[in-house]
């Protein structure tokens, strides 16, 4: 028997779910063409479940991937929006080393932690709950019978394979069978102990929404994560729509013409006094500049800073394939200007903007952090939108570096190739097509090449290594210094003066990609400079973008809130 949950939110999302599927299914994705396209396309655009983003700008729903027990955890924690944690008492769900304790994916821990407390994903013992395990058929059923309180069934299973069926879950698969929201398979089988899909899940979610408004229950919770507003800032008249060309000296060669959408995410903080100001955290996404929007970013941290009354603001820059450095760093300026200039409708306190980013993000909230005091690396009239106002300020207040890079002439080097593949951080840093390097157009510079001495592959362009020379040579005769001084324009160790504000750095010790090297010099530099107040945090042992220290993590975050607080109005 199948109790439907009693709900009294105002949101139907029939005709939302509609709109977002209309952009969401017409891009070029893996679920285009598959069975479940429109249902994974639709949980995914409302972030019940998370997709990736390719390098050519396609989504990735990976529908026929296994979903895990903590996927489903996050997914349903999206949808109820469970606020109690349980006390961690599973070993798996961190794992500590040299005394110290880590996690592998904060919005992980935190959801298994509440959906434990809310009784929904027990442990598979006293001690482990099998986070990163592939959960099966049956599991998945248990589950979703506690979470949306399905009475469970004792009515007998008639699958060909009924027998294999846990005792512990045979009311729920018999529940969730009898209403219609899973069934077996053409065999006559259920296969309990097979994982269930991305696919598969959504399709089921599908048939829940019917009965239980699924995503009205959230709202219902006050999902603020998820309490998002889309502001599209459309550029006008000069905007650059594509790869800028240079001549041999660096000039702008094609005409910089075409419009292109800059979309800011802002989350707006619940119980604010009408006509309150607050202070707003500006996040750049990683992605190594060729993937990620403004979709990708941590909810933990956009649940806290909105917990704390601050507003975020998730902001959009071209990949490196669409257009290089400077043209991508206007981007991020022009965005600033636009929530300045209209901070006060939006509510934000224009004297406390903050910024904090991932990896290739981490770079970027560095440079923004350390130029909005550099009148001559402002953009001159290349992105600009109706109603832009070019003498107010793209300054801000503090900076959260989250493994991120500072001189982008020594990343290379400073790999420790002890313990990281001297060929595989060539192909980021050095290569001429690498990510960091492309950045700046190294790629297209006529006349040069590059081999790779261990295949044998020839590369047109310049690589990282021989403008390092010319820059360590001081020779500002080369015909390449122009190059080098772009990469010195992009570099924000070059920025670093006594005005710039205070940074927070969170850094992994075994970053093979961001080498933490790079967070040492920074910080060097901002305590040469006279900047005060930064604060420098190791993780130890830590890779790139694949850790999360508690401890640390829960630092910067109050820091990034403290310091918004403490810049306000």
């Amino acid at each position: 028997m199948v109790s439907v949950l009693k709900r009294a939110a105002g949101l139907i999302l029939a005709a939302a779910l509609a709109a977002s599927l209309s952009s969401a299914a017409l891009a070029a994705d893996d679920a285009e063409n598959h069975w479940a396209g429109e249902s994974i396309a639709r949980w995914t655009e409302v972030g019940v479940l998370e997709s990736d983003t390719d390098t050519d700008g396609s989504e990735l729903y990976r529908p026929d991937d296994a979903l895990t027990r903590g996927e489903l955890a996050k997914a349903l924690n999206q949808i109820f929006g469970w606020t109690e944690m349980a006390e961690n008492k599973f070993y798996d769900l961190t794992y500590a080393e040299d005394g110290v304790t880590y996690l592998s994916d904060v919005e992980l821990y935190q959801a298994v932690l509440k959906a434990n407390a809310a009784g929904v994903l027990l442990g598979t013992d006293d001690f482990n709950v099998l986070p990163y395990a592939e959960i099966t058929r049956q599991d998945a059923c248990v589950m979703l019978c506690r979470a949306f309180k399905i009475e469970e069934s004792a009515s007998a299973i008639s699958f060909t394979d009924a027998a294999e069926i846990a005792d512990y879950a045979e009311g729920a698969v018999s529940a969730l069978c009898a209403a219609g929201y899973i069934s077996g398979f053409e065999d006559g089988s259920f296969r309990p102990n097979s994982s269930i899909t991305r696919a598969e899940i959504c399709a089921i979610f599908d048939k829940l929404e019917a009965d239980y408004e699924v995503l009205a229950a959230r709202a219902e919770k006050g999902d603020i994560v998820n309490n998002w507003t889309d502001i599209t800032v459309t550029t006008v008249d000069t905007y650059d729509s594509g790869w800028i060309e240079t001549d041999s000296e660096g000039n702008i060669t094609t005409e910089a013409t075409g419009t292109k959408d800059l979309v800011i995410r802002l989350w707006y903080p619940d119980n604010v006094e009408e006509g309150a100001e607050v202070p707003v955290l500006l996040y750049t996404f990683g992605g190594a500049w060729i993937s990620g929007d403004r979709t990708k970013i941590n909810s933990y941290l956009v649940e806290t800073m909105l917990n704390n009354g601050i507003a975020v603001a998730s902001l959009t820059y071209r990949w490196e394939q669409e257009a290089i450095f400077p043209y991508s760093m206007y981007d991020l300026q022009a965005q600033i200007r636009y929530l300045r200039i209209n901070a006060s409708e939006l509510g934000l306190d224009a004297d406390s903007f903050g910024i904090t980013g991932v990896s290739a993000g981490g770079y970027w909230a560095t440079q923004m952090a350390v130029t909005g005091n550099e009148a001559d690396l402002q953009d001159p009239g290349y992105v600009t939108f109706d109603g832009d106002d070019r003498s107010v300020s793209t300054e801000l207040q503090y900076c959260g570096w989250q493994y991120g890079c500072a001189n982008m002439l020594t990343c290379f080097e400073d790999v420790d190739y002890r313990i990281h593949s001297y060929w595989d951080n060539w192909s980021y840093h050095d290569k001429p097509t690498g990510c960091d390097p492309a950045l700046f157009g190294t790629d297209d510079i006529e006349g040069y090449s590059y081999v790779n001495e261990a295949t044998g592959e020839v590369f047109d362009g310049v690589s990282t290594s021989l403008l390092r020379e010319i820059w360590r040579s001081g020779d500002t005769e080369h015909e390449l210094w122009w190059l080098v001084e772009r990469f010195i324009d992009g570099s924000p160790i070059f920025h670093v003066d006594a005005d710039d504000p205070s940074f927070f750095f969170y850094h992994g010790t075994n970053d093979p990609l961001c080498p933490v090297q790079q967070a040492f010099d920074m910080y060097a530099a901002l305590i040469e400079a006279g900047v005060e107040g930064n604060e420098l945090r190791l993780c130890e042992g830590m890779g790139h973008g694949t850790y999360t220290h508690p401890q640390y993590y829960t630092e910067l975050l109050d820091w990034l809130a403290e310091q918004a607080w403490a810049n306000a109005n």
